[in-house]
């Protein structure tokens, strides 16, 4: 969004917000009397819950002035951004022909925000956890950073689409940790399930960690192999047997930023650092919450050590 919000060193806020509406989100979802509308809206989580929603919708509205501000200061000069970020595209749609309108936008700009920082930063926090649990995937992770990498210089776009074990251990990872554990689904007509019919309309959920570990599907699930997702693998498998940004229609829009983000985060890390196990050393030793993300109980605790 082209912000610097400093959360590790000033603390965050919007952090604070989103974090509690999860709860409130988890809280409802597992309490069957605050499903009905009518009981949830005089219950004093919805009011806390739609509070919160004003304060991220202000906070996301502020951006985009602050953003729009920028353009106007710049339009006199005739001088484009070097690199264009979301916000850019974003804000270009409202200014065609009044094709979006500002809410719209705000609306857009609300759903990035929140659906895609804490799921990238959750995910490459698993990925060091299972590079520190396996020293040697974690070798060969480095050296195809060193073959590609000579020297200290920047990555680019082209170095990234390089990194095809990298991928791999990224997939693994959001194989046995999925950002998020279960998608919700509306049904547009009946599916039957052998002897059993899904009526039309019905929301539906589908565990995508559990189909993740689903020793039907992925042998030996627990073991963590980034050599599953070699092409030969792949063509194996159903392709809705691997849902980490869901599927069809209705799947994750923001996948592919995601693969770039985390492989540039981790590539940054572990060119200079090496991360060990200070926790874990067994995958089912991890223990899990449910949450609107797969939360780690205890948190992902690992160490660094500096290269030579």
């Amino acid at each position: 969004m082209g912000t610097k919000v400093k959360a590790m060193k000033e603390g965050s806020q919007y952090i604070l917000w989103t974090s509690r509406a999860s709860e409130l989100g988890i809280m409802r979802l597992f309490n069957i009397f605050l499903h009905p509308n009518f009981i949830w809206k005089m219950s004093s989580n919805y009011k806390e819950t739609q509070l919160i929603s004003q304060k991220v919708q202000d906070y996301v509205r502020q951006i985009i002035e602050r953003k729009k501000c920028e353009r106007g200061q710049r339009a006199g000069f005739d001088e484009a951004p070097k690199k264009k970020i979301f916000l850019d595209y974003l804000l270009n749609l409202t200014g065609q022909d009044d094709r979006w309108r500002d809410e719209e936008s705000v609306e857009e700009a609300r759903t990035i925000v929140v659906a895609g920082s804490d799921a990238t930063a959750l995910s490459v926090c698993y990925v060091l956890m299972m590079l520190a649990m396996h020293q040697e995937i974690q070798n060969k992770v480095y050296e195809e950073i060193v073959s590609i990498f000579e020297d200290d210089r920047s990555s680019t776009p082209e170095d990234l689409q390089k990194m095809c074990y990298l991928e791999r251990v990224i997939k693994e990872t959001l194989r046995l940790f999925p950002a998020r554990g279960l998608i919700a689904r509306r049904l547009t007509k009946d599916i039957v399930l052998g002897s059993y019919v899904l009526p039309k309309d019905t929301c539906v959920c589908v565990p995508i960690l559990c189909l993740h570990r689903d020793f039907h599907l992925w042998s030996d699930p627990l073991t963590f192999d980034p050599d599953r997702f070699l092409p030969e693998e792949v063509s194996k498998r159903h392709p809705y047997a691997y849902l980490p940004f869901s599927g069809g229609p209705r799947n994750c829009i923001g996948f592919r930023y995601a693969m770039l983000a985390m492989k540039t985060i981790l590539l940054t890390l572990l060119r200079h650092y090496r991360v060990v196990a200070t926790t874990y050393t067994s995958i089912s030793d991890i223990k899990l919450k449910f949450d609107v993300a797969t939360k780690c109980v205890g948190g992902q605790n690992i160490q660094l050590e500096v290269r030579s």
